[in-house]
C-alpha cells in the first residue's frame, strides 16, 4: 500500500492544523463522508494538510499491529500532525513506542480519540484495547453520555467532549421526492434485530424495539414496514444499504427510531440522516436530546410504546401538507448542525486549543460546544 494521499490548503488567521487520522476504513477512501469534510476544512483555511491511515484495510492484508504501529510512526514523521486522531479503534492494540514517538514529534501534537459508538457493560463492553489507548490521548469525543462514560472518568480519562453522530450532505443532502403522491406506508423503521446466545446480553434498546415493531405491526399491518438484519414477518424488508435509507424514509409518511442502549444526548446517524432528507421522525426519549438535536428540531420523541401510537395516530389524522413546515425544518438543522465537517472542524479546534494550553499559550481558546453549549461532556444528566 503506497502511503495515504496528503492534501494541503491556504493558511487562516491562525496557524491551521496538520491532521493524521487513523480511521477505520475497512476499503482506503470509502467513508465519504469524513474525506469530504477534511476537504471542506482544507477550502476553508482550517486545516493545512492531512493524512488518513485505514488501519482495518491493512489488517485485512495481514498487516501486524506493530507493523501497523511502525507505518503510523513513518506517517506522522513526514507529517509533523499538530493533531493526532485515533477512531473508532476496538480491538487494534497499540505499542508504546508509537504512541511515545507520536507524543515527541517535533510538531508535539494534541491526541484525541473519537469513537461514534455507546458501550455497557454486560451488553457492549468497551475494547480493552481502546481504553488503553484512551487514556493516554489528550481528548476523548463520544456521542452520549451513560455509565459507560462516568467509568472512564474514573479510569483517569479526565477531558470528555460531545460529538454526536452526523449526516452526509453528499448522500443524503436532498430532499424526499414523494410529497405530491401518495405515500405507500405510514411508518418506517430502520434498525437491525441482533441476536445474542446470551439472554442478559440483549441491548435494552433493542427489546423495545421488537416491541415498536410488534405493535406497529398490529396497528398498522401492509402500511408499516422494517428495514434491517433479523426480522421476520409480513412487516419485513430485509437489509437495506446504507446509502438507500433516504429512499426507505421516502416510502412512508413517518420514520421511527429508537437507540439500542439508552444514553443521555444520544441518537445514532439514522437519525439525522433522515432529518437530512425532511423525513418526519419520531424518536425514543433521551435527557438532552432536544438540546443536542438544537432549538426548534421538530422530532417528536416517546417514552413508551403507547406514547409513540399516540403520536402516530394523531399525525395521520392531519393531511401530508402540513408537515411541509417541519421537513424543511429538520433538514435545516441537520445541514447547518449535524454534518461531518461540524464534527470534524469542532475535534479540530479542541485539540488546537489543548495542545495550545498545554505549551502554556495565553492564547489558548476555550472551545465551547456547539451542541450542548459546554466545554466538555458533564455529568449532570442521569
Amino acid at each position: 500500500m503506497g502511503p495515504p494521499e496528503q492534501h494541503a490548503g491556504g493558511r487562516s488567521a491562525t496557524e491551521p492544523a496538520r491532521l493524521l487520522l487513523m480511521l477505520n476504513e475497512g476499503v482506503s477512501g470509502s467513508h465519504d463522508d469524513v474525506h469530504r469534510a477534511l476537504d471542506e476544512l482544507v477550502a476553508a483555511g482550517r486545516l493545512a494538510a492531512y493524512r488518513v491511515y485505514a488501519f482495518p484495510a491493512r489488517l485485512a492484508q495481514g498487516v501486524r499491529p506493530r507493523e501497523i504501529a511502525a507505518e503510523i510512526v513513518a506517517e506522522a514523521t513526514e507529517l509533523l500532525p499538530t493533531a493526532v486522531l485515533w477512531s473508532h479503534t476496538g480491538h487494534l492494540s497499540i505499542n508504546r513506542e508509537c504512541l511515545d514517538h507520536l507524543r515527541n514529534l517535533p510538531s508535539r501534537p494534541a491526541m484525541g480519540f473519537w469513537d461514534g459508538d455507546m458501550y455497557q457493560t454486560p451488553y457492549k463492553p468497551f475494547p480493552r484495547q481502546a481504553l488503553s489507548l484512551a487514556r493516554v490521548c489528550d481528548v476523548v469525543f463520544l456521542p452520549g453520555l451513560n455509565a459507560f462514560v462516568r467509568g472512564l472518568r474514573r479510569s483517569g480519562v479526565s477531558d470528555i467532549r460531545y460529538v454526536p453522530l452526523t449526516t452526509d450532505p453528499g448522500r443524503f443532502g436532498g430532499a424526499l421526492e414523494m410529497r405530491d403522491r401518495e405515500c405507500d406506508l405510514d411508518v418506517v423503521m430502520i434498525g437491525n434485530r441482533p441476536t445474542s446466545r446470551i439472554p442478559f446480553k440483549t441491548m435494552p434498546g433493542l427489546r423495545w424495539r421488537i416491541e415498536l415493531v410488534k405493535m406497529f405491526e398490529a396497528k398498522l399491518g401492509p402500511r408499516f414496514a422494517v428495514f434491517g438484519h433479523g426480522w421476520r414477518g409480513a412487516c419485513a424488508q430485509g437489509p437495506i444499504e446504507f446509502t438507500q435509507q433516504g429512499a426507505a424514509y421516502s416510502t412512508a409518511r413517518f420514520g421511527v427510531g429508537n437507540n439500542n442502549l439508552r444514553a443521555a444526548y444520544y441518537f445514532s446517524d439514522r437519525l439525522p440522516i433522515a432529518m437530512s432528507c425532511g423525513a418526519v421522525m419520531l424518536h425514543n426519549f433521551e435527557p438532552g436530546l432536544s438540546e443536542a438535536l438544537g432549538a426548534g428540531n421538530p422530532v417528536r420523541l416517546f417514552r413508551t410504546t403507547a406514547e409513540a401510537w399516540r403520536i402516530v395516530e394523531a399525525l395521520l389524522q392531519a393531511d401530508d401538507a402540513v408537515y411541509q413546515g417541519e421537513r424543511q425544518a429538520a433538514r435545516e438543522i441537520a445541514l447547518a448542525r449535524l454534518t461531518m465537517t461540524h464534527a470534524q472542524g469542532y475535534m479540530l479546534d479542541v485539540l488546537g486549543s489543548v495542545r495550545q494550553s498545554r505549551a502554556g499559550s495565553p492564547e489558548a481558546a476555550i472551545v465551547v460546544n456547539p451542541w450542548l453549549g459546554g466545554e466538555q461532556l458533564g455529568g449532570a444528566l442521569p
